[in-house]
């Protein structure tokens, strides 16, 4: 876990500020943003109103990069603390997003299609991953693009990053769907899925059950116990249904707020 914190911070778009009173931490902030984009993500924790004003201030003082510049922060559905400081600053609820899990003995299997070849990772396939992950992930609401390079410092660059974790479906030539997971460096015996996607022309027939099923059962037979996920709950794709289809249940909701910075 800590070495993911550290890698977070080590990134050129990443600001961070703390707030502290009588020497003590009570909230602390960083700001991110796209190079190739427009939109701001701020994640912002306080144990008081005053902190968490304060630190929103910072995190809108950075030069705006475009005029229509829009900043989002998301909240858990718990935090009393942040929602009134984010209303007051003129922030407006957005969407939601789960996080959901399911214990790895109660998932649904689920065969591959015939039709699917599934391939590991390698470096070649690096530019097919990155595209389809931003073609499936360019419907949400919102979405935030990220160029090859900057998806290769995330993912591959991440000290999360297990390539015998990432599984491609190939149909001959073409990447139909991706399923790139990691073990949950905050908890033990679990595994977490970052990327599930599947390309328009291979939805609906079953691709996308069938790679979380391959992927829990790996996760299985490693001697992980849990796997989560995380998901719009708007998602256009019907994506929220396939999880419950497979034994995923909602874990905790995530209130996600916007502003146009002018």
């Amino acid at each position: 876990m800590e070495d993911e914190v550290q890698s977070w911070f080590r990134h050129d778009q990443i600001d961070a500020f703390v707030a502290e009173r009588d020497g003590a931490l009570v909230g602390y902030g960083d700001r991110w943003c796209s190079k190739d984009s427009d939109r701001l993500q701020y994640e912002l924790h306080a144990r008081e109103e005053a902190a968490g004003a304060a630190l929103l201030r910072e995190l809108e003082a950075a030069p705006v990069i475009a005029p229509d510049a829009r900043a989002r922060v998301g909240i858990s559905e718990r935090d009393t603390v942040l929602r009134p400081v984010l209303e007051k600053a003129g922030y407006a609820l957005v969407q939601h997003s789960f996080r959901m899990g399911v214990e790895l003995e109660d998932s649904v299997p689920a065969d591959l299609p015939e039709w699917i070849e599934l391939r590991g990772y390698a470096p070649e396939h690096e530019a097919a991953i990155h595209a389809t992950h931003q073609e499936a992930f360019a419907e949400r609401v919102d979405p935030t693009p990220l160029s090859l390079d900057e998806w290769r410092s995330w993912f591959v660059g991440s000290p999360g990053f297990d390539p015998t974790l990432w599984f491609l479906a190939w149909e001959g030539a073409q990447l139909a769907g991706i399923s790139l997971c990691q073990a949950d460096a905050s908890r033990d015996a679990h595994g977490h899925v970052n990327v599930l996607a599947v390309r328009r022309p291979w939805r609906r027939r079953g691709l996308g059950a069938a790679l979380l099923s391959h992927s829990f059962a790996e996760m299985k037979r490693r001697g992980m116990t849990r796997a989560t996920l995380g998901v719009d709950a708007d998602n256009p794709t019907g994506a929220l249904q396939l999880y419950e289809r497979v034994g995923m249940h909602v874990e905790r909701r995530q209130d996600v707020y916007a502003k146009e910075l002018r």
